[in-house]
């Protein structure tokens, strides 16, 4: 069968876009290519219809005439909703007998089951669930979905994260993602990569709605399938000049203890980025050390705030002592500090986002990402907005703008200001500790 993705992701970087701006005009869905590499396993023929790639929505629907295809899928998350819906309503327009499909973190957040213009909505992780539900399609029963209740589908975590294929990097214009890594000091080409999936912790302005697509726990990839898929991407396309280690979670002590001696006995240095969080770090300086000598030279932190009392509202389980003696354990080791700051966050005071500033001030990381709170939904601090009538519209696709106003009672001219004034606190970016050879910086 063939099945082609649409991927919707324009909100930020917008129309005619891809490789042509930031990072988002850059970036690479794993789940989508995961999803591709899952179905081209089992025989089916998989296509993108990349939107970046797209000068508005009349070369979109153009595109979609084009194109040739059995079964359409959409996956996105709140910021692209309305993108989305626009992008359904002129696909079942064009091929209103053909299949559509559409899941990713919104719906599964939202718990919402129905989607205009689709005929199967599915939550959780869709590899598997996605295979079956189009291997038993049967098209005499498919009801136009104007007119009918789309199919819903709930997918159960996949717990052998090693038993899945390698994902299919071929799918999206992988060399674009090459040749620009996120961060200065990161050679290229780099290459970005899963090790996990799902989180054991709880913060508010994400629990739980990464718990409705992952489940409640963290899942790992074995260290030695990671290592092995790196083996292939470097035997195919040649070496590696730095890693993006992309997981949100990275994994255990004892996980990342055993990945670092096969990613030392493979390559002695290779760069890479990683994210971690403050209480583990001051937990284990010495791991984080090993961490540096193998090849760690950003490390994302969300540090969130500087109060006590807002990291203790957000339900972050960590403190703004653990956030300085973390920055300096980084700094010690010679790893640039990727800092991330929430700054307006509900019932936060001025004086609350000034105990953030002076921590920024101590941190000087080497960059910041600092902006106003956004809220989306199925996070528990969206339903506190919500129950405490906070918010300010349901437009979620301004959320991705930092200058918009977001909730009431924040005064957001002392926020930007305060998040202005953070950003000016950096120290010079520290390059790789060697040469990589035929790799550019």
């Amino acid at each position: 069968m063939k099945i082609l993705f649409v991927y919707v992701s324009v909100t930020l970087p917008g129309w005619d876009s891809h490789g042509k701006s930031n990072n988002e005009a850059c970036y690479t869905s794993h789940g989508y290519m995961s999803l591709s590499a899952v179905l081209k396993m089992r025989g089916h023929q998989v296509s993108l219809l990349d939107m970046r790639d797209c000068k508005g929505w009349g070369d979109f629907e153009r595109k979609i005439q084009e194109a040739e295809y059995d079964v359409a899928g959409i996956g996105f998350i709140s910021a692209d909703l309305d993108t989305a819906r626009i992008a359904c309503s002129i696909i079942k327009k064009v091929h209103p007998s053909r299949v559509t499909v559409a899941g990713g973190l919104h719906l599964s957040a939202t718990d919402t089951r129905t989607f205009p213009y689709v005929d199967c909505v599915i939550h959780g992780e869709g590899e598997i669930a996605l295979a079956e539900w189009i291997e038993d399609l049967d098209y005499d029963r498919i009801t136009p979905t104007a007119f009918g209740v789309p199919a819903f589908v709930r997918a159960d975590p996949i717990e052998d994260l090693d038993s899945l294929p390698f994902v299919d990097r071929t799918l999206f214009d992988w060399e674009a993602e090459r040749r620009n890594p996120l961060l200065p000091g990161l050679p290229a080409p780099n290459v970005t990569i899963l090790t996990s999936r799902g989180c054991q912790f709880r913060c508010s302005y994400c629990n739980p709605s990464g718990k409705a697509v992952f489940g409640p726990g963290l899942r790992m990839r074995s260290p030695g399938n990671v290592i092995e898929e790196l083996k292939e991407i470097e035997k195919e396309k040649g070496a590696h000049g730095s890693i993006m280690l992309h997981s949100d979670v990275l994994g255990t002590p004892e996980w990342i203890q055993e990945f670092l001696v096969l990613y030392a006995n493979t390559y002695s240095y290779l760069p890479f980025w990683c994210q971690l969080r403050s209480d583990f770090i001051v937990k284990h300086p010495d791991l984080v050390g090993y961490m540096a000598q193998v090849g760690m030279l950003w490390c994302s932190v969300g540090f969130e705030s500087g109060s006590d009392r807002v990291l203790k509202f957000i339900h972050k389980g960590t403190t703004r002592e653990m956030n300085l003696e973390a920055a300096e354990i980084l700094h010690k080791n010679g790893v640039n500090i990727f800092a991330n700051l929430i700054i307006g966050l509900p019932t936060e005071t001025e004086s609350e986002m000034m105990e953030t500033l002076t921590m920024a001030q101590a941190i000087r990381p080497a960059w910041w990402s600092a902006n106003p709170f956004a809220s989306f939904p199925g996070s528990d601090l969206y339903n506190y907005c919500v129950e405490h009538d906070l918010l300010t519209d349901q437009f979620y696709a301004k959320n991705v703008y930092p200058y918009q106003r977001k909730i009431q009672g924040i005064n957001y001219e002392a926020a930007m200001n305060i998040a202005a004034e953070v950003r000016r606190h950096t120290r010079p970016v520290l390059y790789a500790k060697k040469k990589i050879p035929g790799c550019r910086v």
